[in-house]
Formats: C-alpha cells, sequence, structure tokens
C-alpha cells in the first residue's frame, strides 16, 4: 500500500475473503472489520486509482458525509465519522 502510494487497501486486494480494509490517513495504519455504512449524504467526484491495476485512474463519486461501524485491529467496537473525500 505504501510503495503504491496508496491510502488502502481491501481485503480481497491480498486475497483474503473476509470483509475488512486497512487504511492510513495520515495517523498510522489502522483497520476496520466488518464494516457497515451507517449513513452517507452529500456527493462529489473525484480520481481514484486501484493498487490491484497499478496506472489505472478514473472518476468516481463518493459521499462527502460518511459514518460506518464495524470492529478496529483489538476487536473493539467503533464508529467512525469522515467528512470530505476530497479535502
Amino acid at each position: 500500500m505504501y510503495d503504491a502510494a496508496g491510502v488502502g487497501l481491501a481485503a480481497p486486494q491480498v486475497f483474503i475473503r473476509q470483509r475488512f480494509f486497512v487504511y492510513d490517513i495520515g495517523e498510522g495504519p489502522e483497520a476496520l472489520i466488518n464494516p457497515e455504512i451507517i449513513s452517507s449524504s452529500g456527493e462529489e467526484l473525484g480520481s481514484e486509482g486501484c493498487l490491484s491495476i497499478p496506472r489505472l485512474h478514473g472518476d468516481v463519486v463518493r459521499a462527502t458525509h460518511l459514518t460506518v461501524t464495524g470492529l478496529n485491529r483489538r476487536g473493539r467496537p467503533v464508529r467512525i465519522e469522515a467528512e470530505g473525500y476530497l479535502a
């Protein structure tokens, strides 16, 4: 993920049949296990790439506000509220 300048990696990208992803938004690597989107609102368009297919980029519509729940790496429930996909 870091070698390719990525900010996240989903389980299927490393051939694991589980629901989780790892991410780093500048505070060190974290994981969210069994993520579930609780709410989303707003829309914005931005360019994204895929670490599984290097050099492939495309425009993707994403929510500007998102609330997700899941378990952290220690198995504790977490709730994450994010704003500003392109911020």
